[in-house]
């Protein structure tokens, strides 16, 4: 029988527990992870610097002295945004400004725009700049005003 990759993240290990436990008799290989550093650790596969995730989204990380390139690949849902920004979280430290390029983005679901800007408030007292590009810059990057 065919089991099914899923992965399941949240910080609450009692949550991690329950889900896990409905998940046993069913067809599922089942991950967790308790951490976004644990989550992206489990979702890294093979390729130097690039996170691939459940779904077909992907993003590929390039760094310079001081500014980090990501080049964002696939559909941005949801789960994207959170990726996004927990990869944003823990990446930029050097970085004073983060080039995010849209162009390889084949659709944008408005759960996945909505999950990112409102989450925004994250990266609030990081010393960085985002840079969007690409044709679907204006979809995801915060209208000036509510940018921190």
């Amino acid at each position: 029988m065919t089991k099914y990759k899923k992965l399941v993240a949240d910080d609450n290990p009692n949550i991690l527990i329950v889900i896990a436990s409905a998940f046993k008799e069913e067809v599922y290989q089942l991950t967790t992870a308790s951490s976004g550093k644990a989550t992206i650790e489990a979702l890294t596969i093979g390729k130097k610097g690039g996170i691939v995730m459940a779904s077909n989204f992907r993003i590929s990380v390039h760094r310079n002295s001081d500014s980090l390139h990501l080049k964002l690949i696939g559909d941005f849902d949801g789960t994207s945004a959170c990726e996004l920004l927990n990869l944003l979280r823990e990446n930029c430290n050097a970085a004073v400004r983060v080039f995010i390029n849209t162009t390889s983005l084949k659709n944008i679901y408005p759960f996945g725009q909505d999950t990112f800007q409102n989450r925004l408030y994250l990266l609030k007292g990081l010393p960085i700049r985002l840079v969007f590009t690409g044709e679907n810059a204006v979809k995801i990057a915060p209208e000036q005003n509510n940018f921190f």
